[in-house]
């Protein structure tokens, strides 16, 4: 049963990073894929309640996913729920 619920869980997630990256060049749904399930996770939330507050635009979400993409690398893929202050401070 738990192998059913993760791989629907999984299928989810895939289909929500291909939404947020939809209509973007096919490079922004590879970094989305290349960060942690929890970190994209987040992303993908964060997107859609941008989605949902504005009228977004394509360059702003690209760069949205771009920074937090590299926010998550630049810190080894760490959990943005741990990072502090000075961690979001030292990014580059």
């Amino acid at each position: 049963m738990l192998s059913q619920v993760s791989a629907s869980a999984n299928a989810l997630l895939e289909r929500k990073l291909d939404e947020t990256a939809a209509g973007l060049q096919p490079s922004f749904s590879k970094q989305l894929h290349s960060i942690s399930e929890t970190n994209a996770a987040i992303i993908v939330e964060y997107v859609a309640a941008l989605k949902s507050e504005v009228n977004l635009a394509d360059t702003y979400r690209r760069d949205v996913i771009v920074v937090l993409c590299r926010l998550c690398t630049f810190h080894d893929d760490r959990p943005f729920r741990d990072l502090t202050r000075t961690d979001v401070l030292g990014f580059p």
